[in-house]
């Protein structure tokens, strides 16, 4: 499997209390283990809340999709807030066509 066009960058900010992971271009299979693990490490770190930043996403596929609604669900689980800042128009429309568009609200 080929490194996928976009690669998930980490940044924190304040003190460590949010994490902000951003993904840009396509969000498909090739793109799924590496969201994953940008998770896990945010995770790791204990943050108070994780964002991911979606402004750039150019396509995503029902696995992109499926990893956020994943990573919503792991970070709940964890105690930790998770939300899509300005999810790109894309993401709204296939959050839409499936149905669950309300799980991706940007906060």
């Amino acid at each position: 499997m080929s490194r996928p066009s976009w690669w998930p960058r980490r940044r924190s900010s304040g003190h460590g209390t949010e994490t902000v992971i951003i993904i840009e271009g396509e969000f498909d299979l090739s793109g799924v283990p590496r969201f994953r693990a940008c998770v896990s490490e945010a995770l790791e770190t204990h943050p108070g809340l994780i964002t991911v930043d979606a402004r750039a996403l150019r396509f995503i596929d029902s696995t992109g999709l499926a990893a956020l609604l994943r990573a919503r669900a792991v970070a709940d689980k964890a105690g930790v807030a998770f939300r899509l800042r300005e999810p790109s128009p894309e993401l709204r429309r296939i959050a839409e066509i499936a149905g669950i568009h309300y799980l991706l609200t940007d906060e």
